[in-house]
C-alpha cells in the first residue's frame, strides 16, 4: 500500500515516487487490509502533529512537502507503532524510487532535489544500504534507471551476498515485456517483477511474462497504474496467477478501495 506519494505522482517536493507498507504479519487478506487502513489513518494524525497537510496524491497516499527524502519513512514508522503494529515483524516498508525520472544519461548520474545533488550508481547503492540498515525495508522498486543494467546487476548481487531479504523489483526496467525480462533473467538484474497488464497491451502477453518470471523463481507483484479506474481485474488476476503481492495504492480513493474490496470478496468466496 502506497501511503506517501512523491515524484511524478504528486505535487510535492519529494524525489522518491512511493513509500509503501507491506502488511505481512496478518494472515488473512481482510486483516492485512485492515492493518493498512489503520496505519493510513494513524499516519494522518502523525502528519497533522508535525504540521503537515494530509491532501492525497494520484494513488491515494499523503503528499505533503517535507524536509528530505527520509522523512516519510520516519513518519510511517511512527504511524505503524501508533496503530499498534510492530515494524519489521508485522509491517515492513517498501520504496518505488522510479529512478528513471532522476537519471541523466549523458552524465550517467541521478539528480536529487532534497538536497540538490548528483549521485552516481554507487552513491545510490549507499543510499539504499543506509535505508536497509535503518528501516525494515522489504522491497525497492526501480532503484536504478531502466537502461542502467550494470547498476541493477551489481545491486542485486550485493543484496544476495549480504543475504538481504529484499525484493529488488523491476517495473520500468521490464515494462511487462517478455524480451526485456529475458535479458534481466540472463543478467541476474532482479529477483522480482512488477506486472501491469495495460503496460504491454494484452492479457495473453501479460500472462506470458508472469509465467516466465515464475519459471525463474521471481516474485510477482500485480500492479495498478497511477491513472486508474474502478475496474478490479487486477485483483482477480493476482489471485488467478498466485502472485505473491498486489500493489493497488493507499486504502483511500474509490479506484483504489475497489481493488481491496474485490480481494476481500474473493477471500470470502474461497473460504466459505
Amino acid at each position: 500500500m502506497n501511503l506517501f506519494n512523491g515524484g511524478k505522482h504528486a505535487d510535492t517536493n519529494l524525489d522518491v515516487q512511493e513509500y509503501l507498507i507491506i502488511p505481512h504479519g496478518p494472515r488473512k487478506v481482510a486483516d492485512k487490509i485492515r492493518a493498512g487502513s489503520e496505519i493510513f489513518h494513524a499516519l494522518a494524525k502523525v502528519l497533522k502533529r508535525a504540521g503537515k497537510d494530509t491532501d492525497v496524491g494520484n494513488e491515494g497516499g499523503y503528499a505533503p512537502r517535507v524536509s528530505n527524502n527520509e522523512d516519510p519513512l520516519r513518519y510511517i514508522m511512527k504511524a505503524i507503532m501508533q496503530a499498534g503494529y510492530t515494524p519489521g515483524k508485522e509491517i515492513s516498508l517498501g520504496l518505488d524510487v522510479a529512478a528513471s525520472e532522476l537519471y541523466d544519461a549523458k552524465k550517467e548520474k541521478y539528480f536529487f532535489s532534497l538536497p540538490k545533488k548528483w549521485i552516481d550508481a554507487d552513491g545510490m547503492m549507499k543510499v539504499y544500504k543506509h535505508g536497509l540498515s535503518n528501516y525494515p525495508l522489504m522491497s525497492i522498486e526501480d532503484p536504478f534507471a531502466e537502461d542502467d543494467w550494470g547498476a541493477w546487476v551489481k545491486f542485486n548481487e550485493k543484496c544476495k551476498m549480504r543475504n538481504e531479504k529484499i525484493l529488488v523489483i523491476g517495473d520500468d526496467l521490464y515494462t511487462t515485456n517478455v524480451e526485456r525480462l529475458k535479458k534481466g533473467i540472463e543478467l541476474g538484474a532482479t529477483n522480482a517483477i512488477l506486472i501491469k497488464p495495460n503496460q504491454i497491451g494484452t492479457l495473453s502477453e501479460t500472462i506470458d511474462t508472469i509465467l516466465l518470471a515464475q519459471k525463474h523463481k521471481m516474485a510477482v507483484v500485480i500492479s495498478h497504474r497511477s491513472g486508474e479506474t474502478s475496474d478490479t481485474t487486477i485483483a482477480d488476476l493476482a489471485v488467478a496467477v498466485n502472485a505473491e503481492y498486489i500493489k493497488a495504492g493507499a486504502p483511500s480513493r474509490g479506484e483504489r478501495v475497489a481493488k481491496y474490496d474485490r480481494l476481500m470478496e474473493i477471500e470470502r468466496e474461497l473460504t466459505k
